[in-house]
């Protein structure tokens, strides 16, 4: 280490057991706001199919597209009115009504839907099922790497002696009982962002999620603990 580096800058001062749990404390934060935003898809969902009084109609001058980063959806903007994310099929009807009047519905003052002339709707994909889903996913994601990190601050402190000891000392970082749901959302996540439909990101998801459990020793764990096995043993 450099002597004339400020010791607060030395990396494993930031690695403390307690500093780590600060940090799980500050996912775990972010949960509740997740799962609000997993029940407004849902009650966003039920207005538009109900034809809620809670909706509002506006129109304005359709405007777009605009990438969405990582992503291959697009956002359109009606007229002054917030943005509404689409996928490339939804996106590309829009495009041909690009600069024409067209009505946003709002629902809590957030575009969930876009109705063209000729009556055709397209809802926004955080609303509904699939904004369910994938917030879901989200919670279950950042839920998972908060528990994970104040499993490995245990561990950490365990093997450092201490909360606040600065130490260089190895732990593995890899908690394979957190891995798997975290596995799972995470890939669920990223496949709903490439524009496939939540039925099968989810499969797929779950597919990754098992190889995970077969490639590590979750699963040999599992079979090693099944009650069939040591039956047949003896």
């Amino acid at each position: 280490m450099d002597l004339k580096q400020p010791r607060w800058l030395f990396r494993p001062f930031w690695t403390r057991p307690a500093f780590i749990v600060g940090y799980a404390a500050a996912a775990l934060a972010l949960v509740p706001f997740l799962l609000w935003l997993t029940v407004e898809a849902v009650a966003a969902g039920h207005a538009l199919d109900q034809g809620s009084s809670a909706l509002t109609r506006v129109e304005g001058t359709l405007d777009g597209p605009h990438g969405v980063r990582r992503s291959v959806n697009d956002s359109w903007d009606v007229g002054d009115l917030g943005p509404i994310e689409v996928g490339p099929g939804a996106s590309a009807t829009l495009k041909g009504l690009r600069g024409q009047t067209v009505t946003a519905l709002l629902y809590r003052g957030e575009v969930v839907a876009i109705e063209t002339p000729d009556g055709q709707r397209i809802t926004g994909l955080d609303v509904g099922l699939r904004g369910a889903v994938e917030w879901g996913a989200v919670s279950l994601f950042v839920g998972g790497l908060s528990a994970g990190g104040l499993r490995h601050a245990r561990r950490k402190r365990r093997a450092c002696g201490g909360w606040w000891v600065v130490s260089r000392t190895s732990v593995d970082v890899t908690d394979r009982p957190v891995l798997i749901p975290v596995a799972f959302a995470g890939a669920l996540v990223v496949l709903l962002r490439l524009g496939l439909t939540w039925q099968v990101a989810g499969g797929i998801a779950l597919a990754v999620t098992l190889v995970v459990v077969v490639t590590t020793d979750v699963g040999w764990r599992w079979i090693a603990s099944a009650p069939g096995r040591h039956a047949r043993e003896d």
